[in-house]
């Protein structure tokens, strides 16, 4: 990550007071609100409305055409919109670059997939030290991570933003007089209350609203037919992720009949041998993850990044205590998707570690105890 550059240090005592110490609200401290993002200079076809901001999955970069790092980020910025835009997911590059006419001649010569604007005031409400930096701001408006967008946990902590949002379950759904029910409509604790009023409604043949509450209460009980199918498929070749599916079903839609059978395969999928081996390990994966949002940064890195030798060395004992737990998984629950995924995080560990030492820091610390 490359530090802003300011030279006079009065300049950079300024710069301090209006980035990283200014009132908690303005800086949009994780698990905060985040700051409300006023953009006006759009440099890319059909910007989003500002409406359309409101109750989803955010992620908002801060990047310059000028920043090698910023560049670098580009290809897993457009490879995670690809993955998660049609998800529900709206991804946003703040540029810092002085010349709008810069960023747009970039823009032509580039892949990016993503919505481009340009910074006008929009990062002093924002605390950060250096560009790239990246927000995940959830759908109640938290901000719910901040960091580097090379950083391994940054998808992580898109999903957990997602699986923690209300699915955009009726977008492009006229729901006229029953507009105000749409988030309660959309599924969680209160849908089946909203849901029984619609039913009310629909029976009222002499009702205006009989007919549009009818034909609501259709597209629902559609839509939920279509998840259930959708985890049917996945029951043979991936039942844990189908199994995450059910749950998520019956979590929104309990006690409607179209979610039913999803209640059933759920109980069934609980006790299956591959569901449980998948979640053990997605829990001891979760115990390295959490270890390593408790890695420090070193002197150059906003965040804790994998990739730096001083990052690594500074947090060796720790991440030897991560090694050890993904080696674990891939041992215990090798035929796991999980399993996967942390031999990809291992290997990200140790693959530039012979740039300067060829020691992993697990043998690092059996080492150090023998010397002692």
């Amino acid at each position: 990550m490359e530090n802003l550059k300011i030279k006079p240090i009065i300049t950079l005592v300024t710069f301090i007071i209006l980035f990283t110490c200014g009132d908690a609200d303005a800086a949009g401290a994780v698990g905060q609100k985040a700051p409300r993002l006023h953009i006006t200079n759009w440099l890319t076809p059909d910007p989003p409305s500002s409406a359309s901001l409101q109750g989803r999955v955010l992620v908002v970069e801060f990047w310059a055409t000028w920043c090698t790092p910023c560049v670098k980020s580009i290809p897993h910025m457009v490879e995670l919109t690809n993955k998660y835009a049609d998800k529900g997911v709206l991804f946003i590059g703040i540029s810092r670059d002085k010349s709008a006419g810069d960023v747009r001649t970039f823009l032509k010569q580039s892949d990016i997939n993503y919505h481009i604007a340009m910074d006008t005031g929009i990062s002093d409400n924002f605390s950060f030290r250096g560009i790239p930096t990246a927000f995940v701001i959830g759908s109640t408006g938290n901000l719910t991570w901040q960091g580097h967008p090379m950083n391994w946990n940054f998808e992580t902590a898109i999903v957990a933003a997602l699986e923690a949002a209300p699915p955009p379950f009726l977008d492009g759904v006229e729901l006229g007089p029953f507009e105000d029910l749409r988030l309660r409509l959309s599924g969680g604790r209160d849908f089946l209350r909203a849901y029984r009023r619609l039913k009310i409604r629909a029976r009222k043949q002499n009702s205006p609203d009989s007919k549009i509450a009818t034909k609501i209460i259709e597209t629902i009980d559609a839509k939920i037919q279509e998840q259930v199918k959708q985890a049917d498929k996945l029951r043979e070749t991936d039942p844990a992720e189908a199994f995450t599916l059910y749950r998520r079903i019956v979590k929104n839609f309990r006690g409607v009949e179209t979610a039913r059978s999803a209640v059933i395969a759920q109980d069934q999928l609980r006790k299956d041998e591959k569901v449980q081996k998948e979640f053990a390990a997605i829990k001891d994966m979760g115990k390295a993850e959490k270890l390593l949002t408790q890695c420090s940064a070193c002197q150059t890195c906003t965040n804790f990044n994998p990739e730096c030798k001083n990052c690594k060395r500074l947090n060796n004992m720790t991440l030897a205590r991560v090694e050890r737990i993904l080696t674990n998984i891939c041992n215990r629950h090798k035929d796991t998707k999980t399993a996967n995924t942390a031999r990809q995080r291992l290997t990200q560990l140790t693959e530039k570690t012979a740039d300067t030492d060829t020691t992993s820091p697990a043998e690092k610390t059996k080492t150090q105890g023998q010397s002692e």
